[in-house]
């Protein structure tokens, strides 16, 4: 009787081993899928170009967080959206090419100047001439006399063979620059350099004029050739090894643009 006892023990064991175990070929199935899952939703055919996959995302915004100065002041997920935006436009921002930051709430994306320089750059050099508002000027804007203000004025290469025409149909040189150019303004406003308990100090080693310059580049450059969708970035750049890391093209490109190699 004993041994019978005995035997059914060991038996009832055995099968709760074998349920234990069934159980965890199931949750490593289920792992299996969704990890092949995953994999399968981040591969490139089913990736924009450009876009990363999740884990490149994520490990670029924790980076953000942990070196970019303010890096820690944005959420995990606003950190990856600025990963993300970064990535897209191949920009750096860690050389001040798009900043982001919080705002309401919110991730605010800026572009730097450096990124919409080197995006013109890629398509054809241009001069560019900056004013400063008068008093008149400030007014026809809506401004105050006490704001700061600059005019960039912007003429690409390309469009110099313009000039020479309008030059030829009798306008001035300084007409035919005028008609040829596309010109934006930037302005610092007083509030902007006024505070709760004083005088701001405009950015280190900038002066408020400089700042009012640097924004009406910006806009002029915004006008005068736009922005590049991801896919013209990617066309930007030569064939590049489809083994190469989301990175490793990064860096490819990133080395073409610097060298100016089309």
């Amino acid at each position: 009787m004993g041994e019978v006892i005995e035997q059914d023990v060991v038996t009832n064991l055995a099968d709760s081993a074998l349920a234990e175990l069934g159980r965890g070929l199931q949750q490593a199935d289920e792992s299996a899928r969704q990890s092949l899952a995953i994999r399968q939703d981040d591969s490139a055919a089913n990736n924009p170009v450009g876009w990363g996959d999740r884990s490149e995302v994520a490990a670029a915004g924790r980076r953000i967080q942990a070196l970019l100065p303010g890096g820690a002041k944005l959420t995990s997920n606003q950190a990856m959206g600025l990963a993300q935006y970064a990535m897209l436009t191949d920009a750096n921002p860690f050389r001040g090419e798009v900043y982001g930051f919080e705002q309401g709430g919110q991730l605010k994306l800026i572009d730097g100047y450096k990124l919409l320089v080197r995006w013109a750059k890629r398509q054809c050099e241009f001069t560019e001439k900056f004013t400063t508002l008068t008093a008149e000027e400030l007014s026809a804007h809506g401004l105050t006399a006490e704001a700061v203000a600059a005019k960039c004025a912007i003429l690409r290469d390309d469009k110099k063979e313009e000039v020479r025409f309008f030059v030829s149909c009798g306008a001035t040189f300084a007409e035919a620059i005028e008609q040829s150019s596309v010109t934006a303004i930037g302005v610092v406003r007083a509030a902007e350099m006024n505070g709760k308990f004083g005088a701001v100090n405009p950015p280190n080693g900038w002066s408020w004029l400089q700042v009012a310059q640097k924004r009406a580049l910006k806009n002029a450059l915004n006008r005068a050739y736009g922005m590049p969708s991801p896919k013209e970035i990617n066309a930007m750049s030569a064939p590049i090894d489809a083994s190469l890391s989301f990175h490793g093209r990064v860096d490819l490109i990133r080395g073409a643009i610097e060298q100016g190699i089309d």
